[in-house]
């Protein structure tokens, strides 16, 4: 890609080339933050000073020339602003917002398999902004990929985990005595909470007000409250809502998007393992206008990101360490397929293994034994039943790590 006087060339990723892939790119900036989730100064800290990287100063040449030429600058993210997640292309939005999530570390758009099709799927939600409803196993990614949108897409956003016996007043709101405007006398009037405010929109840093991705996670344990407020604002076309359960009026704004999580279908959970999960109302599931079902990542790109997480086990214990590792992991998550056992084998379960095993090395002088694997796995398998634990230990780690 080049003009008359300015050449641009690829550079190749370091962070990359750690992982034993030889890749290469236009704009390097935009590829540390979208796919290793780092910044170009931490990359020159880690890499050196000297590294070659693509300037601003050579992409604004570039941008001049091309206008004055009418080149077509294909695949210029730096100035298009898209972030493209599968084949789905979106523009990052600009401006300066109040709050927005921070990336998952080290988060990747899975590219392979179901998951790769399954996160396509919520970035074109995103993309129209439609009311999404995400399900599935623990750990499979379903708050991770809302993050990371609403970080890369620079989107307004809000958090709002769900119980079991969740007051209200936290999200809702309340009644309060409060002092009229108009009048100066004090009136008793319910007030609206953090939740309903940010339907009806959040004003950031800049001035304008946006809709903001409400990320309702485990939406499938909060109180009937919740659900009520939920069945009115998921309305095709809603604008100006009344709850008559409130008595008041919300002002949704056009381009707020609700977006829940839960562990089951909306429809209860018949392996006991999530005790708290309830069944939703049909018309209420009814009125999401995106259902996606999660599942986990393929193996290869789940082992990529095990492996930045955790440089020092990947040093010292090699690449036999962490094919163990997946190994149990295979064997654990398709125990859990077959109901062998009722747990559930996450990819935080692999982040807390890998966890422990790096803390074992530090201890160790930094030295690795094949036996540290199995001791640090004792920090996740004691969370399991008594049933379960002796299934794992037969099928898994004496077949995977050894007898003792």
């Amino acid at each position: 890609m080049a003009t008359k006087n300015v050449t641009i060339t690829k550079v190749r990723c370091l962070c990359c080339q750690e992982d034993g892939v030889d890749a290469s790119f236009h704009f390097l900036h935009d590829h540390l933050n979208q796919v290793h989730g780092t910044n170009i100064s931490s990359y020159l800290e880690k890499f050196g000073e000297d590294t070659p990287i693509m300037t601003d100063a050579v992409w604004v040449g570039f941008q001049a020339q091309a206008r004055s030429a009418k080149i077509t600058r294909a695949g210029t993210s730096k100035f298009a602003d898209i972030v493209k997640v599968g084949r789905i292309k979106l523009k990052r939005q600009s401006g300066d917002m109040d709050y927005t999530f921070p990336r998952p570390s080290h988060y990747m758009y899975p590219k392979k398999g179901d998951a790769a099709s399954r996160v396509e799927r919520v970035a074109r939600a995103f993309k129209y902004r439609r009311n999404t409803f995400i399900y599935g196993p623990a750990g499979s990614g379903k708050s991770a990929i809302v993050r990371a949108l609403c970080h890369d897409l620079n989107l307004e956003s809000s958090h709002y985990p769900m119980r079991e016996g969740l007051d209200t007043e936290l999200y809702i709101g309340q009644m309060a005595v409060v002092v009229d405007e108009k009048s100066g006398l004090n009136v008793t009037r319910f007030e609206k909470g953090k939740l309903l405010q940010d339907l009806e929109g959040r004003v950031g840093d800049d001035g304008i007000r946006r809709g903001v991705v409400i990320l309702l996670d485990d939406v499938d344990r909060a109180p009937a409250a919740y659900h009520e407020v939920l069945r009115h604002c998921l309305e095709d076309n809603a604008k100006n809502i009344f709850v008559p359960e409130l008595g008041v009026n919300i002002h949704l704004h056009p381009d707020t998007m609700i977006v829940a999580t839960a562990n089951s279908a909306g429809r209860g959970d018949t392996t006991g393992y999530y005790s708290s999960v309830e069944e939703m109302d049909e018309s209420i599931l009814d009125r999401f206008q995106r259902v996606v079902e999660f599942t986990f990542m393929e193996e290869e790109q789940e082992l990529t990101i095990l492996k930045r997480k955790f440089p020092r086990v990947l040093e010292k214990g090699g690449e036999d360490a962490f094919a163990k590792v997946m190994q149990v992991s295979g064997i654990m998550r398709s125990l859990v397929s077959t109901r062998a056992i009722f747990a559930s084998f996450s990819h935080r379960r692999l982040v807390q293994w890998l966890m422990s095993l790096d803390e074992l090395i530090q201890e160790n002088d930094d030295q690795y034994e094949f036996s540290m694997l199995r001791e640090s796995a004792q920090d996740w398998c004691e969370w399991l039943d008594t049933t379960a634990r002796d299934v794992v230990i037969d099928r898994a780690f004496d077949v995977v790590l050894g007898k003792r």
